[in-house]
């Protein structure tokens, strides 16, 4: 099964799995309107290295605040009762941003173990039970999924190759990428080495 990611609330903030859940202190829900709004999020794949902090987006529209409601992140469809141990301390959200229906995750020192399509569920209702909403008529539930693409490989490295098409060749090597990157045609470039001496080579970044 996949699991879930974090936990907030009015006054209270607290990180469950990967889920970021927005919940209130009081003993029972506020009761909402039942407005209906939409949850939206980025059309596209977000990509990261190994290593990067990142940002999911998602929101409210209209942008009414999120404060009372409850919101949840989560990578999959089951839910569990405690956050999973590799997202302990690299989860949370924007507590300000809330108030403008703002409920984007920031994710820290992502891993390969990321990767994966993430969903940010956004309920207002009179009650709350983990598995079910009491309460379906008053209740809004909207899902936005979002895909993470992590890679993984080392940091480059440039060597000289020695002399190379009249110039000197510089050599750039990144190791151990996963995926496998896709390759582009190599740029050329000039590094002055002394007065009226300059060498041409190539060179091509990791994606």
């Amino acid at each position: 099964g996949k699991e879930v990611i974090m936990m907030t609330g009015t006054g209270c903030w607290c990180v469950t799995l990967l889920l970021l859940l927005h919940r209130l202190v009081q003993s029972e829900w506020l009761i909402l309107s039942p407005e209906r709004f939409e949850v939206l999020g980025p059309t596209r794949a977000i990509f990261a290295v190994a290593g990067d902090d990142i940002i999911l987006p998602c929101y409210i529209k209209p942008n009414i605040t999120a404060e009372d409601m409850r919101v949840e992140w989560f990578n999959g469809t089951d839910k569990y009762h405690d956050q999973i141990r590799s997202y302990e301390g690299r989860t949370s959200l924007f507590k300000e941003e809330l108030k403008k229906g703002n409920t984007s995750l920031k994710l820290t020192r992502v891993q390969g173990t990321d990767d994966g399509r993430y969903k940010c569920l956004v309920q207002s209702k009179t009650h709350y039970d983990d598995y079910m909403i009491l309460f379906p008529i008053s209740a809004v539930l909207n899902l936005q999924s979002t895909f993470v693409s992590v890679a993984i490989g080392s940091q480059p490295e440039v060597s000289i190759e020695g002399p190379k098409e009249g110039g000197m060749g510089l050599l750039c090597v990144s190791k151990g990428w996963f995926p496998e990157p896709e390759l582009e045609k190599l740029k050329y470039f000039y590094v002055k080495l002394k007065p009226h001496w300059f060498c041409r080579s190539s060179y091509m970044p990791p994606p």
